[in-house]
């Protein structure tokens, strides 16, 4: 299971931005090569909800690029974190403070302009959140360097608090914290055999094979398989979760399969659950299962920024292995 988080999207930032020749401009972020000025950019934000030590499967820095550069101009950068517990404001240069040890050296083309450009922070960020005294909520920040960019190639957002095209920090976290949709819940089928005669019995020769006992079965596919014990169909909503229960007593096996239900009214293919669903004309879905003690639990939630929830045709099948029950 996996829980994207997005700061800094509309707020919560600050940006500084520092030209060679001598400039500096708080409230703006910028890196590169103009007119032969290079072009460093510190941005931070605040209230990062990772507690000390966190694992983090991923975590990047969106920047909105506003104008094309020339084609196949690349942008050659180095991105550092801030190397302190709690990042204090930009109100005067951030760049003189110390940095993480971790730090991300690359070079990406910059032809197309009204995009938002994704660098890689995760290194940079556990050794961040792995200091002594970091504290869910502080605020951190980071610094980016141009590194041998040709001429006239750059990135840079002019103003924060700028709808739509400030950067965003985007971290991956390795769990969901809980269930913020709203529960909904279904009734389980009440018309469920005798789990004891699902399958196939052999008897041995000369017993009625209904009523024979356990030693008079020779075979029976009951005991060494597993049997759907609880099994339907449904649908859940975009951005809602449904329980579904089983009263099992126990974390049973499980098997689900989704289909996107279009807006045309037709369906998707058949996803085998959870997965990444990537619907028409948008980003990627995520679609988790939960397996409970008593009940199974399934969401569909928008993945990527800006993506959308999907509805989804859900067929679920839920397997016991043991006879007694």
């Amino acid at each position: 299971m996996a829980n994207e988080i997005n700061y800094g999207v509309g707020s919560t930032l600050n940006m500084y931005r520092h030209y060679s020749f001598g400039f500096e401009q708080s409230g703006a972020f910028g890196c590169g090569k103009w007119d032969g000025s290079l072009l460093t950019g510190a941005v931070r934000f605040t209230n990062i909800i990772l507690a000390q030590a966190a694992t983090v499967l991923s975590a990047d820095i969106r920047i909105y690029k506003e104008y094309p550069d020339p084609v196949n101009y690349s942008l050659k950068f180095k991105l550092y974190g801030l190397d302190e517990d709690n990042t204090a404001n930009f109100s005067s240069s951030p760049l003189g403070r110390p940095k993480t040890t971790a730090y991300n050296q690359g070079q990406t083309t910059m032809n197309l302009n009204n995009v938002y450009v994704g660098f890689g922070v995760k290194d940079m960020l556990e050794e961040i959140v792995a200091r002594p005294n970091w504290v869910s909520g502080n605020a951190l920040g980071f610094i980016m360097e141009d590194n041998g960019t040709d001429n006239n190639v750059i990135i840079y957002d002019q103003y924060d608090g700028v709808p739509n095209i400030d950067p965003y920090l985007v971290i991956l976290t390795e769990t969901r914290p809980d269930f913020y949709p709203a529960a909904v819940t279904v009734t389980a089928p009440n018309n469920i055999p005798d789990p004891r005669n699902i399958g196939i019995k052999v008897a041995i020769p000369g017993v009625d094979v209904t009523k024979a006992t356990e030693k008079e079965i020779h075979f029976s596919t009951s005991r060494p398989i597993l049997k759907a014990s609880f099994y339907g169909l449904t649908e859940v909503s975009a951005n809602e979760i449904k329980s579904i229960p089983h009263r099992l007593g126990y974390k049973g096996a499980f098997l689900v399969f989704g289909r996107e239900i279009k807006s045309d009214g037709s369906f998707g293919g058949v996803y085998k659950l959870p997965a990444i669903i990537y619907s028409a004309g948008k980003l990627a879905n995520m679609a988790n299962v939960y397996i409970g003690d008593n009940d199974l639990k399934i969401e569909t939630s928008g993945f990527e920024q800006g993506a959308e929830s999907i509805d989804m045709k859900v067929y679920f099948y839920i397997f016991i292995d043991d006879i007694s029950l």
